[in-house]
C-alpha cells in the first residue's frame, strides 16, 4: 500500500503493509474510510441537530470503484494520499478518487480524474445503534441525481439525503451482507451487518448533502456542488523522504487532528467514538495548542466549579477526575504564569487555594498523602485508587503555583515537606511505586518527573528511569502501560473488553510526555529512548491506522494501532514533544 502525505511545507511517502484509513472533515461532520472494509465506524457521519452536541448519524457506509460489464469487479485502492483537508484513493489502473468534506457543513464531495463507476453503500443510523434489515429507504430519481428519504424506529426521525452528479445513476437498491474485521478483532459487536446498495453512478464528481429536512439536505448538497478541489498530481516531487521531513509532516497531521476535533463546545477527545469534551483529555491536548488556544482552555477550567477539590469528568458531569486540577496546573506552568493577565492570575490564585483546601478536607489520607477514588485517574479501567504516584506530584505542583502566585514561602515549605513524605512512601529499591501500597511498574514515574523533578535526586531519577524502561520499553518505539513481566500484561490490544487497555497497551500521549521528561532530564544515556519514542509516535501518525492523524493506543507487543484513530491528547502531546526537541 502506497501512502503519501502532501502538506504546504512537507511531503513524504512510504510503502506499508495492510489496509489504512483516512479521516477528513470537522467535529460536526467527518468522513473516515479504510482502503478495505474494516469497521462499522467507517463512513460519512453528520451531527444530529435534534440532540445535544456530540450525537451523530451515519449516512454513507462505503464508496466502491467497480468495473466490468455488470459492474461485478470491485477495485481495491492501491495507494492513499492525504493533504489534511482532502484524501485520495489511487488504483492500479491509474484512476483516482478524491474525498472532500466541507467544514461544518453536512456535505461530502467525491471527485475523479475521469468517469468512473462508483457504487454507493448506505447505512443510515445513529452512530451507536445497530439496526439491520427492514429499514425504510425511499429513493427517488430527480434531475441530475437522487433524493433519499429514510426512517427507522430506533433513530426516531426522518433523514434526508440529496445527491447530485454529472453522470447517470443506476439504482439497484439491494441489501448486502458485510463483515468488519477490525471490529471483530476489537471484540466490538456487531462485527457483521447489512448495508444498503443505493446505486451506481458513472461520474467525474458526485456530491451529497444530509439534513433533518428535505430543504436542509438540498442546501448542503448545493454547497458541495458549488465547491471544488483539485486532485493532487501523481508526479509531485519528493525532494526529501528523510525522517526530519516525516516529523514535519506528522506535525502537520497532529495539528490537523486538533483542528478536526475542535467543536463549539470544546475539543472532542477523539473520533470516531470519543466525540465528547472530557476535562482530562482537553487539558492534556492543550499542551500542544497555540498560546491563544491554551489561554482559552485555561480560562475555561479556572471558571469551572470544583467538586470536593476536583474538576468534573466533563462540564456538567456528576463524576470527577482526580487529576484534572493537576493537568490544569501543568498546562499553566507550561504556558507560564507570567503570561497570565493580572485578573487571570487572581482567578488562578482563588481556584488553586480552593482546590488545596478541598483536597485536604476530602482527599487526605492518614499518612499525609492525597487519595483518588476508584477509576478516577487516566488509568480508569483497572480500579486504580488509593494514593497514586502522579496525583501526589500534581498536588505538589499546586503548592508550587500557589507559592509563585503569592510569594508566600509557607507554600514552598509545605511543598518540600510533602515531597519528602512522598519520597519516603514511594521510592523503594531504585524504583518509584505506582501507588502507596502498589509496587507495580508503570509509566507514571515519568509523569512524576515532568510534574515535580525535585521529588528525587538526579542519581535516584536515573535509577528509577532505568528500572522502569527495562520493564516497559517496547521493540518498536513505545512504552507498555504495565511491566511486561507482570502476569496481567497483555501484549496485544484486546479492544472493548479493556483487558489490555491499561495492562499492556501503549498510549501515545504517555509516550510523548515520557519523551519530554527524559529530554528535560538530559542524560545522554536516555537519548536513544527519546529518539525511539519520537520515531514510534511519528510513524503512528503517518503510516498506521488513520494516515495523517494521531491515534490513541497501540499493542505493546508489535505497535499495531487498534484504538480510536483520531485522538486529541495524542496530537497535542506530539506537538508538545517536538516543540520540546526544537523540531
Amino acid at each position: 500500500m502506497r501512502i503519501r502525505h502532501i502538506y504546504p511545507s512537507a511531503s513524504c511517502r512510504r510503502e506499508v503493509a495492510g489496509p489504512i484509513s483516512f479521516l477528513i472533515g470537522s467535529a460536526s461532520t467527518w468522513c473516515q474510510l479504510c482502503t478495505e472494509r474494516s469497521s462499522r465506524y467507517d463512513g460519512w457521519f453528520v451531527e444530529d441537530a435534534r440532540t445535544v452536541p456530540g450525537s451523530f448519524i451515519k449516512i454513507l457506509e462505503r464508496v466502491t470503484y467497480v468495473k466490468g460489464e455488470n459492474q461485478e469487479v470491485a477495485m481495491e485502492p492501491q495507494g492513499i494520499t492525504v493533504t489534511g483537508e482532502q484524501a485520495f484513493w489511487e488504483y492500479g489502473d491509474g484512476s483516482r478518487l478524491g474525498f472532500y468534506a466541507l467544514p461544518d457543513v453536512p456535505a461530502l464531495r467525491l471527485q475523479t480524474g475521469r468517469p468512473l463507476d462508483l457504487k454507493l453503500s448506505f447505512d443510515i443510523r445513529g452512530i451507536y445503534q445497530s439496526p439491520d434489515l427492514g429499514r425504510n429507504y425511499q429513493v427517488h430519481q430527480v434531475p441530475g441525481g437522487l433524493f433519499v428519504q429514510y426512517n427507522d424506529e430506533l433513530l426516531g426521525q426522518t433523514v434526508y439525503v440529496a445527491l447530485k452528479t454529472d453522470g447517470a445513476f443506476s439504482v439497484p437498491q439491494e441489501w448486502e451482507a458485510v463483515t468488519y474485521p477490525w471490529d471483530i478483532a476489537r471484540h466490538s459487536e456487531p462485527g457483521a451487518h447489512h448495508t444498503y446498495t443505493l446505486g451506481v453512478a458513472r461520474a467525474t464528481w458526485l456530491t451529497m448533502g444530509a439534513g433533518a429536512t428535505a430543504e436542509a439536505a438540498q442546501q448542503a448538497c448545493t454547497e458541495a456542488t458549488n465547491s471544488s478541489f483539485d486532485l493532487v498530481g501523481i508526479g509531485i516531487a519528493h525532494a526529501k523522504d528523510s525522517f526530519s521531513e516525516e516529523v514535519r509532516a506528522a506535525q502537520h497531521g497532529a495539528a490537523e487532528t486538533l483542528e478536526v476535533l475542535m467543536h463549539q463546545t470544546g475539543t472532542y477527545a477523539g473520533l470516531p467514538w470519543f466525540h465528547q469534551v472530557w476535562t482530562r483529555d482537553e487539558l492534556i491536548a492543550a499542551l500542544g495548542m497555540t498560546p491563544s488556544e491554551q489561554l482559552t482552555v485555561i480560562k475555561k477550567y479556572l471558571a469551572t466549579p470544583l467538586q470536593k477539590g476536583e474538576l468534573p469528568t466533563f462540564i456538567g458531569s456528576g463524576t470527577t477526575c482526580a487529576d484534572g486540577v493537576g493537568w490544569l496546573a501543568l498546562l499553566i506552568r507550561e504556558f507560564s504564569l507570567k503570561e497570565l493577565s493580572a485578573p487571570d492570575q487572581k482567578k488562578a490564585l482563588h481556584f488553586f487555594r480552593e482546590a488545596l483546601d478541598e483536597i485536604k478536607a476530602n482527599h487526605w489520607s492518614e499518612t499525609g498523602l492525597v487519595t483518588a477514588e476508584f477509576n478516577s485517574t487516566w488509568m480508569d479501567t483497572i480500579g486504580r485508587k488509593g494514593c497514586p504516584l502522579e496525583i501526589q506530584t500534581m498536588f505538589s505542583l499546586v503548592l508550587e503555583l500557589l507559592g509563585d502566585l503569592t510569594k508566600d514561602k509557607s507554600y514552598q515549605e509545605e511543598r518540600e515537606t510533602f515531597l519528602s513524605t512522598v519520597r519516603n512512601h514511594f521510592f523503594q529499591k531504585n524504583a518509584l511505586r505506582d501507588g502507596e501500597q502498589d509496587d507495580t511498574l508503570r509509566p507514571n514515574c515519568f509523569l512524576a518527573y515532568l510534574l515535580q523533578p525535585g521529588l528525587l535526586k538526579a542519581q535516584e531519577w536515573e535509577r528509577t528511569f532505568g528500572t522502569a524502561l527495562a520493564a516497559l520499553r517496547t521493540s518498536w518505539g513505545g512504552l507498555s502501560s504495565l511491566n511486561r513481566a507482570d502476569p496481567r500484561y497483555q501484549p496485544a490490544s484486546t479492544g472493548e473488553d479493556n483487558r489490555s487497555y491499561h495492562n499492556g497497551d501503549s498510549w501515545f500521549f504517555i509516550n510523548n510526555l515520557v519523551g519530554v521528561a527524559l529530554n528535560r532530564f538530559g542524560m545522554k544515556v536516555f537519548k536513544p529512548v527519546v529518539d525511539e519514542l519520537l520515531k514510534g509516535s511519528t510513524e503512528e501518525i503517518l503510516w498506521k491506522h488513520v494516515a495523517g492523524q494521531a491515534g490513541e493506543i497501540a499493542s505493546a507487543g508489535d505497535g499495531t494501532s487498534w484504538g480510536c484513530g483520531v485522538q486529541a491528547f495524542a496530537a497535542g502531546t506530539y506537538l508538545f514533544f517536538t516543540e520540546e526537541l526544537g523540531l
